[in-house]
């Protein structure tokens, strides 16, 4: 702190207010013990662990820099103002010279926790004088001592007693820009955090935040803007950095998504401490880092096969609560709901279609065999379709049954659907191509049954519009097979039918064959 350590009203040994005479008189003095070989010293050369200069070269350069108003005033920012007129101050000092620093601190706290700054503001000006002289003294708490005296001192800068101070030190009747003053002290400190304290350590960088909230808006941005810079550069790599990778390999952006998150959250957490104090801006910044986020969860979504049990589908769900708990602008958090919500529902029919999966993969197979097949296997292929999906139709009939969620009723009715359409066809094309219309009958019988189900001990039909329409489709060939066959095809019928009422089905269910895969 070579501002405070090297100060000049330290070096000629005079206070703040002192005038252009005391000034000259404190350098002859000085000037004739520096002839004799004897330095003159002061009481705040013992507070101090480093031995001050005081020749005549920097005796003069001292005094140089107190002549102009403005360079005086800028000097006394950094220097103890010695107000006699007030009773704690002269305790408070009277205990420095002793060397009692701790007692010294407390007579000036105490003072202000029971009165205003405008009533003390001296206290709160010594206060910040103080610890900053003491932080280039005490290593291990310096950085405790540099933010301590940025705490006391941003009050003291925003109150209306910096007007009366500039007065005392400067005598007042001189023209200085204040505001400009305030932002060169503003900007020396920024440095200065930046050589005595760790600002990548959240508690250091809230503490200075704290303090900082207390200077003039103008000294603020001259703090904020020196951070920012540094913590949007870095950000900003991150960012670039997750783009290469993702550039090389989509199907891992989510890894790499949580990767930046770890890099850039704690520079996440001092912009939102940055935009909390008013700096709107930085939101453009933190939207960049969540809209990467958000990226990042879609591109892996869209580049993996991603159910409940993957490692994708975890990190997706990370991401997804990183950005929901995330400060980011409520445009972004609605995308974001939006976009994870397609993905909750995607994976959520699928979920509800798992139970339906064997179901439908064995009437995908039979479809392909069927159009593969000549005209004359298709009774064959639906027969035996119908034999094979018994056990997983009668789970599919005992969902829709049982189920009151409409979307997965609807699925459930839908598969069932196409397996009565599929057998039905097999029997249009046996009766339309073959012209076995008893066998085509016995298809159609068995496309309605797949339709029934049973529920409270009644039955009832999936698709009633469809078991209609089988029924008018078996009148049909009923007339067709009548007509082609006589009264031989009706005593055949007649038998089979009086065969099927007392002959168990051959599935393997117990029942007659009227009462089960064919009517």
């Amino acid at each position: 702190m070579l501002r405070v350590s090297e100060n000049p009203f330290r070096t000629l040994g005079v206070c703040v207010s002192a005038t252009p005479r005391q000034i000259e008189k404190a350098i002859s003095d000085l000037e004739i013990f520096a002839q004799i070989g004897k330095p003159k010293e002061f009481w705040y050369d013992k507070l101090s662990g480093t031995s001050i200069e005081r020749s005549n070269d920097r005796i003069a350069i001292a005094a140089n820099s107190l002549e102009k108003p403005s360079t005086k005033l800028q000097n006394a920012l950094f220097w103890f103002w010695e107000n006699t007129s007030d009773p704690v101050d002269e305790m408070a000092f009277d205990q420095l010279k002793e060397g009692n620093i701790k007692k010294a601190a407390a007579f000036w706290e105490k003072g202000i926790s029971s009165s205003s700054i405008e009533k003390t503001p001296s206290y709160w000006k010594n206060l910040s004088t103080l610890y900053l002289f003491l932080a280039e003294n005490y290593g291990d708490k310096k950085h405790l001592y540099v933010l301590k005296g940025l705490k006391y001192m941003g009050p003291f800068l925003a109150s209306s007693s910096l007007n009366t101070y500039a007065d005392t030190v400067t005598g007042g009747g001189n023209s200085y820009d204040l505001n400009h003053l305030v932002e060169e002290y503003s900007e020396y400190f920024a440095d200065e955090l930046s050589n005595q304290v760790d600002m990548d350590d959240i508690k250091n960088f809230r503490s200075a935040i704290k303090a900082i909230t207390l200077f003039p808006q103008n000294a603020k941005s001259v703090f904020i803007e020196k951070y920012a810079k540094k913590i949007v550069r870095r950000v900003e790599a991150q960012l670039a950095e997750y783009e290469a990778k993702v550039n090389n390999n989509e199907s891992d952006a989510s890894t790499f998504g949580l990767q930046v998150h770890d890099a850039v959250s704690d520079d996440a957490a001092f912009l939102v401490e940055l935009i909390e104090m008013g700096d709107l801006h930085y939101l453009t910044i933190i939207d960049n880092v969540f809209s990467t986020l958000l990226q990042a969860s879609i591109t892996a979504w869209n580049e993996n096969d991603v159910d409940e049990k993957s490692e994708i589908y975890k990190s997706l769900l990370k991401l997804e609560s990183i950005i929901k708990h995330s400060p980011a602008s409520q445009s972004l958090l609605d995308r974001a709901e939006e976009q994870f919500g397609v993905m909750h529902e995607v994976l959520d029919r699928e979920k509800k279609m798992r139970p339906l999966l064997p179901l439908g993969q064995m009437l995908g197979i039979a479809q392909d065999h069927s159009e593969k097949a000549s005209n004359g296997e298709q009774y064959t292929i639906g027969k035996d379709f119908v034999f094979s999906i018994k056990y997983e139709l009668d789970k599919a009939k005992k969902l829709y049954a049982e189920t009151k969620d409409g979307d997965l009723r609807e699925l459930v009715e839908n598969l069932i659907t196409n397996c009565s359409v599929f057998v039905n066809q097999c029997g249009v094309t046996t009766a339309n191509k073959s012209q076995e219309f008893g066998r085509a009958i016995e298809l159609v019988d068995m496309a309605r049954r797949i339709l029934l189900y049973e529920s409270g001990f009644k039955k009832y039909t999936v698709n009633e519009e469809l078991s209609n329409d089988l029924m008018v489709g078996r009148r049909t060939l009923t007339n067709n097979s009548s007509n082609s066959k006589g009264l031989l095809g009706f005593a055949l019928g007649g038998g089979i039918r009086a065969i099927k009422k007392n002959t168990k089905c051959g599935c393997g269910s117990g029942k007659n064959l009227n009462d089960c895969c064919s009517i």
